[in-house]
């Protein structure tokens, strides 16, 4: 290839550098909403147990008549971490 001149590239050196080298351009990803990475973050295995606690807490308060304080503090605190694993990850992919 002769050296670059100031006007740019001929169509015919364009052409032979795209065949050796490909295009110029990133390749295209699937995006994942925010609501989808959100929910994912319920697979966790810890998340899922401490949703089964607040579960039965809810069920066995329930059943007893008492106050439901325990399953809904569960459930707050799996609610909490969640949103704030969530919003660390996506943070650092910031801007999207």
């Amino acid at each position: 290839m002769p050296p670059f001149s100031a006007s740019g590239l001929t169509e015919a050196q364009v052409l032979e550098s795209r065949q050796r080298f490909g295009t110029n351009s990133l390749p295209s990803t699937n995006r994942v909403s925010w609501w989808r990475q959100y929910l994912a973050g319920f697979r966790d295995r810890t998340i899922l147990i401490l949703l089964g606690a607040a579960v039965l807490a809810v069920i066995l308060g329930l059943l007893s008549r008492e106050i439901l304080v325990d399953g809904l503090a569960i459930l707050c605190a799996v609610f909490i971490a969640t949103t704030t694993s969530f919003i660390n990850k996506t943070a650092t992919c910031w801007p999207p």
